[in-house]
């Protein structure tokens, strides 16, 4: 049995991001149940930029696990999730901040799918190389 040592790492401070994405949303429901706002931009915001975490990481992860279970190198693992963590936050901070919006929101969502593309590709070598 090949135990993983890099993908738990990425994982654990994904699961930490989620949370804090989700606690978001939660702030922002209380906000606009006190405030019976009818139209809450923030909560609006805040909802998608937790959806569209929930859209791309765990595939993503998933992937980076069944490279990693075929003995991928460590230094790309590290850059795959690192890049996939750092392309989630500046997705997060763009979307929450909106003068920030265009560009840095274009360049996590980008980033978040050069990794999933990068590793989908990965999958399938490995798996014509040696199956799965």
């Amino acid at each position: 049995m090949t135990l993983l040592h890099i993908t738990p790492l990425y994982a654990g401070l994904a699961g930490v991001l989620l949370a804090l994405l989700g606690m978001n949303v939660t702030y922002h429901w209380v906000r606009v149940v006190v405030t019976r706002d009818k139209e809450p931009e923030y909560l609006k915001r805040a909802e998608n930029i937790l959806s569209s975490f929930i859209e791309f990481v765990p595939l993503t992860l998933a992937l980076l696990v069944m490279i990693e279970m075929r003995g991928a190198p460590q230094e790309i693992l590290h850059i795959l999730g690192s890049t996939l963590l750092v392309g989630r936050i500046m997705h997060a901070v763009a979307m929450h901040d909106f003068s920030l919006s265009n560009p840095m929101r274009a360049i996590g969502a980008q980033l978040t799918y050069l990794v999933l593309l990068i590793a989908s590709f990965a999958c399938l070598y490995l798996y014509a190389l040696m199956g799965i």
